[in-house]
C-alpha cells in the first residue's frame, strides 16, 4: 500500500507542487537511501539520472522523518529512466509561438529491508510537462 501512495507522490514531487505531508510511514522504517537511476533513454541529458536521484533525497529528507543512510537504509529507492522526449506541439490558431512537451518515462523500484513482504515491484511511471515554449539559441 505505501508504495501504491508513495512512489507516485515521490516522482511527482520531484516535478511539482505535491508535498509527502500527511502520508503514512511505518513506524520501524527510519532511514532511507536513493540508488543512483540509470539513465537508458540515448537522448536524456547525461546526467538526468544523478540530477533525479539527488531531488528525491532532498524530498524525502525535507518532507519526511527518514534519515539518509547510505549503508543499511531500511528502505531503498532504485530505477531507471527509459524514455526521455521533447515533442513539439502545434500552435492553436492565433497563437504564434510554437510550444513542446517534454515526456519523461522511469521503472521506479521500492525495496523495503525491515519487511520483504511491503517491497514494491519496478513500477513504470510517466511524467509529462505542461506546454513550454521552443528557444532559440543564436
Amino acid at each position: 500500500m505505501i508504495l501504491r501512495v508513495f512512489m507516485p507522490l515521490l516522482l511527482l514531487s520531484t516535478f511539482g507542487c505535491y508535498s509527502f505531508k500527511g502520508i503514512s510511514i511505518d513506524p520501524d522504517v527510519n532511514t532511507f537511501y536513493v540508488r543512483n537511476f540509470e539513465t537508458i533513454a540515448s537522448n536524456a541529458p547525461p546526467t538526468l539520472g544523478l540530477d533525479f536521484g539527488e531531488r528525491i533525497k532532498d524530498k524525502v529528507r525535507s518532507e519526511t522523518r527518514l534519515q539518509l543512510n547510505t549503508t543499511e537504509a531500511d528502505v531503498e529507492f532504485t530505477g531507471k529512466i527509459t524514455d526521455f522526449r521533447v515533442i513539439p506541439v502545434a500552435p492553436k490558431p492565433g497563437e504564434q509561438i510554437s510550444l513542446n512537451r517534454l515526456e519523461i518515462r522511469m521503472r521506479i523500484g521500492f525495496i523495503n529491508n525491515k519487511n520483504e513482504k511491503k517491497a514494491g515491484p519496478m513500477n513504470v511511471i510517466s511524467v509529462t510537462s505542461p506546454n513550454f515554449p521552443i528557444r532559440r539559441i543564436c
